[in-house]
């Protein structure tokens, strides 16, 4: 029993190193000494849909959050819904309705991630209805960033 006890205790210690280690950048831009980063760019459409808008990183602790905005926009008659699937670990998450728009017009779209973690990855993709994911375009990235981008 106390190998097992003394065992979890070294596993909490390195994991709590490492969430300081990560944390680091992210006490560093809240002072000041690192610059924001730039949103970047995404989209995703299917059929008479598409989505698009910017994304970026917020510091926080001792991980950042992800947030995404923009907008879903139709051109023809029927709903067209925008989808978000997460992975965290390894584990992915069912996919998510994030905002649905029913004949022609523009309907707002705004995703947040409170604990964005080096782990954590996630896709939208635009699919035709409202009720599922069945028929959907291209699952598009929205973490992966572009090389030198800086926070």
């Amino acid at each position: 029993m106390k190998r097992s006890r003394t065992l979890a205790l070294g596993t909490v210690l390195a994991s709590a190193t490492a969430m300081f280690a990560f944390a680091q950048p992210a006490l560093a831009s809240d002072q000041g000494a690192a610059p924001a980063a730039a949103p970047v760019d995404w989209s995703a459409g299917h059929g008479d849909a598409d989505a698009s808008g910017t994304r970026w990183t917020e510091s926080g602790m001792p991980f950042p959050s992800l947030k995404i905005e923009g907008k879903l926009t139709k051109t023809g008659a029927g709903c067209s819904s925008l989808w978000v699937k997460w992975t965290f670990d390894l584990a992915p998450s069912a996919p998510k309705k994030v905002v649905t728009q029913c004949d022609a017009g523009t309907a707002p779209v705004s995703i947040t991630l409170q604990t964005y973690m080096p782990t954590t990855t996630g896709e939208v993709a635009v699919c035709n209805g409202q009720a599922d994911t069945s028929d959907c375009g291209a699952w598009k990235s929205v973490t992966t960033w572009p090389t030198g981008r800086q926070g």
